[in-house]
């Protein structure tokens, strides 16, 4: 059985220049991975830290191992959710402003 000529399937620089022309404009500034990549991801991470240790404080466990702590240590607890706040609010504004 033999394999059937598909011709060349590798795309040609053309071909290849219009592919990342079209995901990368400079006019218009589009881009698949955005070029606020950076801020979306310090919001994201920032928000996360604060509501996972916000609800981590007001609903603890209510079963755990042996080993675990009762409930969250509030001063870390309140670092972590000001480490949070800070970067959410920095990525906010990012966003806003830029």
């Amino acid at each position: 059985m033999q394999i059937p000529n598909l011709g060349d399937v590798r795309p040609t620089t053309t071909k290849l220049q219009q592919m990342l022309s079209t995901s990368v404009n400079a006019s218009t500034g589009f881009s698949p991975v955005g070029t606020d990549l950076l801020p979306w991801l310090v919001l994201a991470l920032g928000a996360a830290m604060v509501v996972g240790t916000v609800l981590a404080i007001l609903r603890p466990r209510q079963v755990g191992l042996a080993h675990e702590l009762p409930r969250a240590p509030l001063t870390r607890s309140l670092v972590m959710i000001g480490v949070g706040l800070l970067g959410a609010i920095w990525a906010l504004a990012t966003l806003l402003v830029g």
